[in-house]
């Protein structure tokens, strides 16, 4: 079974990611495990999405989103 398969949005991450590489900053901030007590286990990314202008005197909005279950 695929990541996909276990988390159909990190699918989803991905695909704007790839659609979107001159609009869009990925930065991955870490990994989380499938199942933190196995050091083997599988991990998905944590990836931080950056859009607009870097300039840290620019307005901003902050839309932040997560999976819980």
């Amino acid at each position: 079974m695929t990541k996909a398969h276990l988390l159909p949005e990190l699918e989803q991450i991905e695909q704007i990611i790839s659609a979107l590489p001159g609009t869009v900053r990925t930065q991955v901030l870490g990994h989380s495990p499938i199942a933190p007590n196995d050091p083997n286990s599988a991990s998905f990314p944590i990836y931080k999405l950056s859009f607009g202008n870097p300039d840290p005197q620019a307005p901003c909005l902050g839309i932040i989103g997560g999976v819980h279950g």
